[in-house]
């Protein structure tokens, strides 16, 4: 009996560190935070690094941040692109052209932030995308196949020599 007290004693007494500790992590100011990250990794505190590393990715502090920011080809499903075969042609000879604006405009960033789809398509058939023919298709489809595998290549060597990114 005495032995089972002891053990639920010494339990609760280690406890009680972790949780104050816890507890004072979210009163820290950020610089306060980023030194606590360094004190646990030099003691070797695997429990307190990973309450601390919580904190700080809950603070958005971390050094090398994930960007969330998705870079996806949006192609209205709308008319002729209800179609996903339709749908399919417009986006690749999309992609290609995004690649062309990217690299006209230097930029590194998500291709499709300069051009929409909108303006693509304005700019290839004169149209939007609800009024899309079979023959508009045709165009994209011919664009594609014309510009593609040049676009791919030039577009390799602007992340490589212009973005760094490889």
């Amino acid at each position: 009996m005495r032995r089972a007290a002891l053990n639920l004693a010494v339990m609760v007494a280690s406890l009680v560190p972790a949780i104050t500790q816890a507890q004072s992590i979210n009163d820290l100011r950020d610089d306060q935070l980023l030194n606590q990250v360094v004190t646990a990794t030099v003691a070797r505190d695997a429990d307190a690094l990973l309450a601390i590393m919580i904190e700080v990715e809950s603070r958005n502090l971390l050094m090398f941040a994930v960007n969330k920011q998705k870079c996806d080809a949006i192609v209205p499903e709308t008319g002729l692109l209800d179609n996903m075969m339709s749908r399919g042609t417009a986006r690749s000879a999309y992609i290609v052209r995004a690649r062309q604006a990217a690299m006209a405009e230097g930029s590194c960033s998500c291709i499709f932030s300069s051009i929409s789809f909108d303006a693509f398509t304005q700019e290839l058939v004169g149209k939007t995308a609800p009024n899309l023919t079979g023959a508009d298709l045709q165009q994209m489809l011919s664009f594609r196949r014309k510009f593609e595998h040049s676009v791919r290549t030039e577009y390799l060597n602007h992340r490589r020599n212009i973005c760094g990114k490889g």
